[in-house]
């Protein structure tokens, strides 16, 4: 409590604070509003003044019992001493009210300074006392005890006014003073003890007012901060709450318990993993003082659902500038994440079947057209030689190729369209994709078998929530890919599976020919692309397997050189 005792030895500043701790133990001066009323200050000058009395009291008593010993008045010393003694009694005893403990130490030292009067005269601190204790009785009691010390201090001068002059007893006072002299002199004491009391009750009364003004600005404001919707805390610098409204403790509290929350670490109601972006903007609050931050993090709201929340970080100040608090205000804003990731999905998805509107035409306007023309065209001929059987079935064996030729269209756009049709809503369920593998190699054996293809994959079981025919066509595609691109040797396939927390990453790798990434990586998964014409087929393996990966949300990435094999790598969610 006084700054300068911690410039003296350690010993003597514990003993301080042990010694007012063990006082203020005797007060209850906790209130749960932030605007303290004079009320309270009342109480916390008399607390203070209790502190102080007896300590700072031996600076007068030590050298007025030394005095009264050595000049032989050893009444005045025993009266000084009991004195002190009565009021440390009354400080120390647990049972008196605070406000009789008011009145008896006022009163004590009444009688102390009447006793000074009598026994010194007005030369020593006897009068100090009277004008002291209106100052006193001004400050700790309501203003009506300061004109009952004005009052008290008028008669204790009319009576010393009366001993005076009929000399009932021999007094100091009786040598100093005739009975007019003392009443002009006693008249100055009673004159400054009303101006006193009037000028402090004033200030009082003024500081009163104020003070319910406060205490009105923060009702009105504390009832804003509860009746929002917004979540609105402070805590102090060390991320202890200070103060939580409402909605708060009905959502976010629930971490706590039945524990009050003000003085409780603010970082339990925040998911772990968001900590260091807790700190990092209170860092920057306190270093830019009342500007503004953003802050996102996720809360708990129970034991598996977390919320989203969006808040606005200030560090508050106090008259010096110096940090006193960090001021949050937030909101939920989980279903606005939710909307934005549905909106999200829905944009994805409108440019996937705007790709796949492009492909479809494509393949309607490059691969339709043409078996269509070449069918009007026989049946123009066929028109036309209808008497000639030799030419009759030669159009008529062209006329067949083409309508094959138009049905295998057909089935291809089938296969195109029933991708982002099943990419609405896939059916999943839990695969072995092991057992997926082994389905391949098994529909595959004669190829296998013919080109002597070793393949090489785990024995163990895998399992994976997705969908099946999908899985099977990513796998057949690849690997009978593998097997018409080998090249001179026997093919090699490889086919290993890792995964992580989130998701599982599937590798097919070969010992083909490769491909010329830098030339045709643009043009690998579109449909109908050859990078071979020696090699038989339509181009539609890899454009298939790329759009049953991304219907099933995931990825494939690509790695190869000519001469040296190439290497499809699949990541898949695994939830």
């Amino acid at each position: 409590m006084i700054p300068n005792l911690r410039s003296l030895n350690i010993p003597l500043f514990r003993w301080w604070i042990s010694y007012s701790n063990h006082i203020l133990s005797y007060y209850k001066l906790d209130t749960p509003v932030d605007v303290k009323d004079t009320c309270y200050w009342r109480e916390k000058i008399f607390t203070t003044f209790t502190i102080y009395l007896l300590p700072v009291s031996l600076i007068a008593l030590i050298p007025s019992v030394l005095i009264s010993v050595i000049e032989k008045k050893y009444g005045i010393a025993i009266f000084d001493i009991t004195a002190e003694l009565v009021i440390a009694g009354v400080i120390f005893n647990r049972f008196v009210k605070v406000f009789y403990k008011k009145a008896f130490i006022v009163g004590v030292l009444y009688a102390l300074a009447i006793f000074l009067i009598a026994a010194l005269g007005v030369f020593e601190p006897g009068i100090i006392y009277l004008l002291t204790l209106t100052v006193l009785t001004s400050l700790i009691f309501p203003h009506k005890a300061a004109l009952w010390s004005v009052a008290a201090n008028t008669l204790i001068c009319i009576a010393f006014g009366v001993i005076i002059h009929y000399e009932l007893f021999n007094s100091p006072l009786i040598a100093q003073y005739n009975s007019g002299a003392w009443a002009a002199f006693s008249s100055n004491l009673v004159f400054l003890s009303y101006i006193l009391a009037i000028l402090i009750n004033r200030l009082i009364n003024g500081l009163d007012a104020t003070i319910n003004r406060l205490a009105m600005s923060e009702a009105r404001q504390r009832s804003i901060f509860e009746s929002q919707t917004n979540y609105v805390i402070r805590t102090d610098l060390k991320g202890l709450f200070s103060y939580v409204n409402d909605k708060f403790k009905k959502d976010l509290a629930w971490v706590y318990g039945d524990e009050f929350l003000i003085g409780q670490n603010s970082m339990l109601s925040i998911a772990d993993y968001h900590y260091q972006r807790v700190y990092d903007v209170v860092n920057q609050c306190k270093s830019h003082k009342n500007e503004v931050f953003q802050l996102e993090v996720d809360r708990p709201v129970s034991n598996d659902r977390m919320i989203t929340t969006y808040w606005d970080c200030v560090c508050l100040t106090d008259e010096k500038g110096e940090a006193t608090e960090i001021q949050c205000v937030g909101v939920d804003i989980t279903d606005r994440i939710k909307s934005e990731q549905e909106l999200k999905r829905l944009a994805d998805d409108l440019y996937k079947r705007n790709r796949e509107l492009q492909t479809f035409s494509y393949v309607v306007s490059h691969n339709l057209r043409l078996p269509v023309a070449n069918i009007a065209g026989l049946v123009s001929l066929l028109e036309m030689d209808k008497d000639d059987p030799e030419t009759f079935d030669e159009s008529l064996l062209k006329l067949r190729a083409s309508t094959n030729s138009l049905d295998n269209v057909i089935t291809d756009l089938s296969k195109i369209v029933s991708i982002g049709d099943s990419a609405i809503e896939l059916t999943r369920e839990c695969i072995d994709i092991v057992q997926v593998i082994a389905s391949v190699e098994a529909d595959l054996a004669p190829v296998i078998e013919h080109s002597g293809t070793t393949i090489k994959y785990i024995d163990k079981p895998f399992r994976i929530l997705s969908h099946k025919a999908y899985m099977y066509s990513i796998f057949y595609n690849l690997v009978y890919n593998a097997i018409k691109y080998k090249g001179n040797k026997a093919p090699e396939i490889s086919i290993n599976i890792i995964t992580n927390a989130q998701s599982a990453i599937i590798t097919v790798t070969d010992n083909g020919v490769g491909i010329d990434l830098d030339k045709h990586l643009d043009d690998l998964f579109k449909p109908y692309k050859k990078f071979s014409s020696e090699i038989s087929g339509k181009g539609l393996g890899l454009f298939l397997v790329k759009n049953h990966v991304e219907a099933l949300n995931g990825i494939i990435l690509v790695e190869s050189e000519l001469g040296l094999g190439t290497t499809f790598s699949i990541i898949l969610p695994t939830n």
